[in-house]
């Protein structure tokens, strides 16, 4: 949307909305407040039909150790965080975070170094992605009960966590959320939680007691990867480690050919029976609902399997790679089959991907199982009409999969969903009006009550006009900035003799001011104290006298900072540098 076509939008909406409205220039805009800066947006007040300001804080310049962040500034509510607010305060020890905030944005208070306790309150609905990354004093953390997402890596590398509350509305971690927190011993997931990503507890070396609810649809690979609960022997049952009904591991030198799923399993974890080579025959029964991305990839030796009735949801290349599967029968009334689930394998001698050859599904007529065959170019052989299940008040949530990419080159990203600020639709009531008798109808001798008018073009509906006019109030588009790292190649001779300069990252489309930064975990650690980066994205590399070849890596962090139109984003970049 353009600048210009946005504030105009807004005013022509909010007339048409309510006549008595007095609409007066709207427009966002940056402010500075003592130690405050921040930007000004507008917003509904749907009980009062009044538009109001409200405060993003873009940034905080104050030395306070014991922070309360105010919940006004300026007369003007504060409600959001933005991106990389408070990013490395480091006189921050404490910081309170009042309940009108709804939103902790990206990298909002990362690599605080000294921050040790926060209470993130029930206003705030998601907290962003690396919001806490880097917070290595931080020893405790309440997430709200408001709170229905956390962010990908949003407390990574908190190495003095050792408790975490986490909120009952939460439905889905993100990717490698809880990536490096040594201290945390023990964690409660709540009920509300379907999706934990990729990774999300990995390297929690202490965490021994893991609490996890039945209503979990998705485990990422390696989400308890290298914690005490995984490495205790007592956990794993005859090779395979199990957290309440959930499948998360296997070792197949534990496991026979012919291996039966114990019955009360839930959910068969994403990459939970990848590449085990002495399975040859699965059984799947009835209670498990799920079987993840993954979850059985390159068993190449398997070749026979039986799915129960419960599942409801199979993966991305869940079967991929299995070559010697060359048919599977689904008798469950199943609703979603994801992308190359089974019927494909990897050929080396030709190096392409190719078709199970003779593939064939059994299963009931217009179902998913049909359609993935007939999408896939499979033979498909129907084993009747599906039958009629009976109804339920509380139907199994299907999970929220990550974008899942071609396997045989990378490890599954996993995508935190999207969360949204819910929107008011309470329509406005209004109050019958009794007509009097028809008087040219002698039959019709009682009173009439009206019904409201159906909505027309002068009278919307409130439910539409409530989120289109929220969304054009409150929302700023998506910072277009794209970023590209090059590898350049530097001279040995020349480093030893003197400090080399590079310039390998295009920055195109930004929107709002430039800066770069280095990662300084993401650098390779020989050259790690001889880089540094100026503000138009130059690298340099002092001069190093014993200068190895080799190809070395470099982190930067780049960020778009906005506008009044469009939001601050910042997007990582590695850098290859080749010596010779």
């Amino acid at each position: 949307m353009s600048k210009i076509k946005k504030p105009l939008i807004i005013v022509l909406v909010a007339l048409m909305l309510i006549s008595v409205f007095a609409v007066v220039p709207i427009s966002a805009s940056a402010e500075t407040s003592g130690d405050w800066e921040y930007d000004v947006d507008w917003d509904y007040d749907w009980d009062t039909s009044t538009l109001y300001e409200k405060v993003v804080i873009t940034r905080y310049n104050g030395s306070a150790s014991e922070l309360i962040i105010p919940s006004e500034i300026d007369g003007k509510r504060v409600t959001k965080i933005d991106v990389s607010a408070f990013e490395e305060c480091e006189n921050l020890t404490s910081v309170i975070i009042p309940d009108t905030v709804t939103d902790i944005s990206n990298y909002a208070f990362e690599d605080c170094e000294n921050l040790a306790s926060i209470k993130i309150p029930d206003s705030v609905k998601a907290i962003g992605e690396y919001a806490f990354y880097g917070c290595g004093s931080l020893a405790s953390v309440i997430i709200g009960n408001g709170v229905t997402s956390i962010g990908g890596n949003a407390f990574r590398g908190c190495s003095s966590l050792a408790s975490v509350t986490i909120g009952k509305s939460v439905s889905s971690i993100g990717e490698e959320a809880f990536d490096g927190c040594k201290k945390l011993t023990s964690v409660t997931i709540p009920d509300n939680v379907t999706s934990i990503g990729f990774g999300a507890f990995s390297n929690c070396e202490s965490l021994a007691n893991i609490t996890l609810s039945d209503s979990v649809a998705y485990i990422g690979s390696l989400a308890f990867y290298e914690t005490a609960y995984k490495n205790d022997e007592s956990n794993w049952e005859d090779g395979v480690l199990y957290i309440g009904k959930h499948l998360i591991d296997i070792n197949d030198s534990f496991v026979s050919s012919a291996y039966s799923i114990k019955n009360g399993t839930r959910t068969i974890a994403d990459s939970a029976i990848r590449s085990c080579q002495t399975l040859t025959s699965i059984i799947i029964p009835d209670s498990v609902t799920f079987i993840n991305q993954y979850a059985f990839m390159e068993c190449e030796n398997l070749a026979s399997v039986t799915i129960g009735n419960g599942v409801k949801s199979i993966g991305d290349f869940a079967f991929d790679y299995c070559k010697s599967l060359t048919s599977v029968k689904i008798m469950s009334s199943i609703t979603s089959i994801g992308e190359r689930a089974f019927g494909y394998y990897y050929n080396y001698d030709s190096e392409q991907k190719e078709k199970v050859s003779g593939f064939t599904i059994y299963g009931y007529s217009d179902t998913e199982s049909e359609h993935y065959a007939e999408e896939n170019g499979f033979k498909f052989v129907s084993l009747g009409n599906k039958p009629i299940e009976p109804s339920t008040d509380a139907p199994t949530q299907e999970p929220s999969y990550p974008i899942a990419t071609d396997p045989i080159t990378t490890e599954p990203p996993v995508t935190s969903p999207v969360t949204t600020e819910p929107v008011d639709t309470t329509p406005v009531s209004t109050n019958p009006v009794a007509t009097e008798p028809d008087a040219t109808n002698p039959v019709a001798t009682e009173p009439k009550a009206t019904t409201p008018p159906a909505a027309n073009p002068t009278n919307p509906p409130m439910d539409k006009i409530n989120s289109l006019l929220s969304k054009l109030l409150s929302e700023k588009d998506t910072n277009p900035i794209e970023v590209t790292a090059k590898t350049k190649t530097i001279k040995a001779k020349k480093l030893k003799k003197k400090a080399q300069k590079i310039k390998a990252l295009s920055v195109e489309y930004a929107e709002g001011k430039v800066t770069y930064k280095l990662v300084k975990s993401g650098i390779s650690k020989k050259i790690r104290k001889l880089c540094k980066i100026n503000s138009k994205g130059v690298i340099t590399i002092k001069k190093w006298k014993k200068a190895k070849k080799g190809t070395y890596k470099i982190k930067v962090k780049v960020t778009a900072a906005g506008n009044r139109h469009y939001k601050a984003k910042k997007i990582t970049k590695t850098v290859k540098v080749k010596i010779k």
